[in-house]
């Protein structure tokens, strides 16, 4: 017979940390896949107790991989009774248990009474079980020996047996200690997760989630769900993942936006093909995608750097805040850095501090750090494959220099985080700057337009309102005034096709306009400024203002025409006003405005607008 623990230590074991069902479910599949399984189902089966309350009755992971002996069974409950032992084998074979603590651990932490059933080589059925009140009223430390056996005919209702050939089911029953009641809450749960976790598995293997239900009429099981995993990918590099979906959804044409160029649905629709497949969204960063090798005590550990930055019309899709769709919303949930053993995600986070979580703008990188399990102590990765310990080391201790030939682990620990440390941080640095200048580039040539043609400028409403209430200026531009314009406007939009600027000039000639109000990027505190060019006045507002960035980015984006329209004619009477004081004493106007700028500017640093900037 083969010994477990002492009662009270199975007690304490139970409590080993799993963040969730859906992690220790995990554990399990981790076992099917090792064992090249080509299918594994997880099975839900409800029932109803008493008092007519649905609960889980039992769960079923069952696989078609190649099944254990009987002397294999004999172990496969104990604790470190894994057969994985040869770290060679393990990293040849891309395998991913290696501690022997997945199983039993695992299953503790969410049931009193697992069941393992195995097969192989079309041989008969045995069976091996823990059940924990069993042990603690024989007073017992013994786990019961291994029995040949048939199959529960339930099984056979819920497709339990994959394959009549091999395989292996594992079963929880009395599960205490799940992360929710219902099968369907769980599955909802679990599907997004499993589908990241394991998406560079699913093109090898088939996971699903199913549910049953007990019929009280008949007892007969009745199926409820049925749901496939796809992969789900975070550095959207992959094609038809789990956003497949989203972006069908979302690439629908919204026939209350007048403009398709500014309807996310138009920048959308080039990534989806049906609500199964898409494109990838994202582009890598190829000098950030590259091979890694660390080396200590003459071997070579192998990684490999992945990063990938969102295509810009998804972050920009027509509109300046692409982080506010339900497209925007999913990159919004996916953590900026993961890391991925032997093809299945590890951990992902920020890990010491690599990027602040409220940075909206965050969203749209991915860095990824894949590794082979040789690496495990290297990394800190834990038994239960639920994460590691590497952090942010910016820099090794200083008062030592690495010696690759004589290092300790924790020396070599060290070296290795600050390596890779350097190489993220480098990673991040150039995916923020490709994200920031898509920021500028949308706000210097799309957001804002008129709807006529030219350059980023004031709403209709504020140009109507603008000419009832101020007038006009009696007269049409000269050629020599129509250059004067033209110079200073080409001065603040270099990057803007000439025809666009002469578009706007003629927009203001025709509308017979005093004043203009512009956006452009400036380095200044001012919120806005002025320059009047013979009796016409430019004003400026400051893109890289808090205010703009803020609120009226989101305005303009969002084509909500009356506030807008508020706030511009507001800048536009103070630039107006101040007009006529500038030449009576022009220092105290300059002043005045770059004191409120940065005024304005302490007052929006301190409101929440975490998707500001999305």
């Amino acid at each position: 017979m083969a010994i477990a623990f002492g009662y009270r230590a199975l007690e304490s074991q139970r409590s080993s940390g799993y963040k969730s069902t859906a992690h220790a479910l995990f554990e399990l599949i981790d076992n099917s896949i090792d064992a090249k399984s080509s299918s594994v189902k997880v099975i839900l089966i409800e029932d109803r107790d008493p008092h007519n309350k649905i609960f889980i009755k039992e769960i079923l992971v069952c696989d078609n991989g190649s099944g254990m002996s009987s002397d294999t069974l004999e172990t496969c409950l104990q604790f470190g009774g894994g057969t994985n032992d040869n770290i060679d084998e393990i990293v040849s074979g891309n395998k991913i248990g290696k501690f022997g603590f997945g199983l039993p651990n695992a299953s503790i932490s969410q049931c009193t009474n697992v069941g393992v059933y195995s097969w192989e080589n079309n041989n008969e059925l045995f069976h091996s079980y823990l059940d924990i009140g069993e042990l603690k009223n024989n007073s017992s430390i013994e786990l019961p020996g291994v029995e040949k056996v048939n199959f529960p005919v339930e099984y056979d209702e819920v497709g339990a047996v994959i394959s009549p050939t091999s395989g292996t089911i594992i079963s929880w029953k009395d599960c205490d200690r799940l992360s929710n009641s219902r099968a369907e809450t769980i599955i909802n749960k679990v599907e997004e997760l499993a589908g990241r976790i394991y998406r560079y598995k699913t093109n090898s293997i088939d996971i699903s989630f199913l549910s049953y239900r007990v019929n009280p009429d008949n007892k007969k099981l009745i199926q409820q769900l049925d749901r496939g995993i796809k992969p789900n990918d975070p550095l959207f590099l992959l094609s038809d993942t789990y956003i497949s979906k989203i972006l069908f959804e979302a690439s629908r044409r919204d026939l209350a936006i007048a403009s398709e160029k500014h309807d996310p649905a138009t920048h959308y629709n080039d990534f989806s093909i049906n609500q199964d497949k898409c494109k990838p969204t994202n582009v890598k960063l190829e000098d950030h995608c590259y091979p890694y090798v660390f080396h200590w005590k003459n071997k070579f550990y192998d990684f490999e750097i992945k990063t990938s930055v969102a295509h810009n019309s998804i972050q920009k899709p027509g509109i300046r805040e692409g982080g506010r769709t339900k497209v925007g919303v999913f990159y919004g949930k996916q953590n900026s850095l993961s890391f991925v053993r032997s093809d299945r995600e590890i951990d992902t986070g920020t890990f010491g501090g690599f990027y602040t979580r409220t940075d909206a703008k965050n969203r749209w990188w991915h860095v990824e750090v894949s590794f082979s399990a040789d690496s495990d102590d290297l990394l800190g990765v834990r038994n239960d494959k639920q994460g590691l310990d590497f952090i942010n080391t910016e820099s090794p201790d200083p008062d030592e220099d690495f010696d690759q030939n004589f290092a300790t682990l924790v020396q070599a620990k060290e070296q290795l985080w600050h390596e890779l440390t350097k190489k993220i941080e480098s990673a991040i640095k150039s995916a923020k700057k490709v994200i920031n200048n898509a920021h500028k580039e949308w706000d210097l040539s799309n957001s804002g337009e008129s709807g006529n043609g030219g350059l980023p400028g004031e709403s209709t409403e504020t140009a109507q309102t603008h000419i009832k209430i101020d007038g006009t200026r009696g007269n049409t531009f000269t050629d020599e005034e129509k250059q004067s314009l033209f110079d200073r406007l080409k001065s603040k939009y270099p990057s803007i096709d000439n025809d666009e600027i002469h578009t706007s000039i003629d927009r203001y000639d025709k509308s017979d306009m005093k004043a203009c109000i512009l956006y452009s990027h400036s380095e200044s505190f001012n919120l806005w400024s002025f320059e009047p060019v013979h009796d016409f006045l430019i004003i400026t507002v400051n893109t890289n203002h808090k205010f703009y960035k803020n609120i009226i980015s989101n305005l303009r984006s969002d084509n909500i025409t009356r506030e807008l329209s508020a706030i511009e004619l507001f800048l536009m009477s103070l630039a107006i006003e101040e007009k006529k004081l500038h030449r009576s004493d022009e220092a105290v106007v300059e002043k005045f405005r770059s004191h409120v700028g940065m005024h304005l500017n302490e007052y929006m640093a301190n409101i929440n607008t975490e998707d500001s900037d999305a």
